[in-house]
């Protein structure tokens, strides 16, 4: 966690070969470069009134894997001192529905392959060719 005023702040393009964008911004105290990513929002007109220079800021983040001079976009709970920008409970919650929605789709292949090989419209290959 770091804690801290607002140094700078400005859109910044994240990924030269895909043209993909993000509000960066540093926060005094760290010497990382945080970015908020939105794949539908790129203008962050939303978002942008939110940050205004020397407002403190509590940012919560992983460094996982992250290479020195990247921008970190692994954000959890980001807040300034007037708005809460990122939240943690929504996080969370969209995260646990994208595993819930991975684990009935891979439940579903598995019962499709299951009753395919069933009734005999999926052959098994029980030839074992070898490397």
């Amino acid at each position: 966690m770091v804690h801290g005023s607002i140094v700078e702040f400005g859109v910044k393009e994240f990924d030269e070969g895909l043209h993909q964008y993000a509000l960066c911004f540093r926060v005094h105290g760290s010497n990382q470069t945080f970015g908020l990513y939105q794949r539908k929002n790129q203008l962050y007109t939303e978002q942008m009134p939110m940050f205004k220079i020397g407002d403190s800021a509590k940012v919560y983040f992983n460094d996982w894997k992250l290479k020195s001079g990247a921008i970190n976009l692994q954000l959890i709970h980001l807040e300034t001192s007037k708005h809460v920008i990122l939240n943690y409970t929504e996080r969370k919650y969209r995260d646990r529905w994208i595993g819930i929605s991975f684990l009935f789709a891979a439940l579903a292949i598995g019962g499709l392959t299951w009753f395919l090989i069933r009734k005999k419209l999926l052959k098994p290959d029980n030839e074992y060719l070898g490397i």
